[in-house]
């Protein structure tokens, strides 16, 4: 009885909104390369990374997650491997319900990237934000379109400068705590 009693109790101290979540996602990199140096331009670079999401959802409208991603694909570019080793962030994220099925989310936080040159590599820390699209269905099963910044900064290779955007597409599974 006793036990019966205080997982009632565990479940109504509980929202039905605060839950975790997992999820796999797929994040498809557009990165601009520009070079300051000789001799100078700019070049779009596209690689893809797999990754795995975990969070908190506190209530209806905001979240903390915790994002890794590594690369699956790479670009070579007139011979030189360009690639984004691996990424890994946390964020807060505000989501407004316009529908139980359906809500629009920003997120924003700090991440870390890895970007290699022909072998020649850097990390780079920097603010990340950016936009989505959340559809949940009864279940707990969530698909998500979002536009993220991961970074807009200078790496330390000399006179080069990256600005990576992604798209990413998220599949995300809910559920309550005991």
């Amino acid at each position: 009885m006793l036990a019966l009693y205080q997982t009632s109790v565990l479940a109504n101290t509980r929202t039905e909104s605060e839950t975790m979540y997992l999820g796999l996602s797929v994040a498809f990199i557009d990165a601009t390369l520009e070079s300051r140096g000789e001799p100078s331009g700019s070049l779009g670079i596209d690689n893809t990374l797999l990754g795995i999401t975990a969070g908190y959802q506190f209530n209806d409208m905001l979240a903390a997650e915790f994002r890794a991603y590594g690369n699956v694909e790479d670009d070579t570019i007139e011979g030189v491997d360009i690639e984004v080793e691996h990424h890994f962030s946390v964020l807060g994220k505000l989501s407004y319900p316009v529908h139980k099925y359906f809500k629009p989310y920003v997120i924003a936080g700090y991440g870390t990237t890895k970007g290699s040159i022909e072998g020649f590599s850097d990390s780079e820390a920097d603010f990340t934000y950016g936009a989505g699209i959340d559809i949940t269905n009864s279940r707990g099963v969530s698909l998500q379109l979002e536009w993220q910044r991961v970074i807009e900064d200078d790496f330390d290779i000399p006179g080069v400068e990256f600005e990576i955007d992604t798209i990413n597409l998220n599949v995300v599974y809910k559920f309550a705590l005991l």
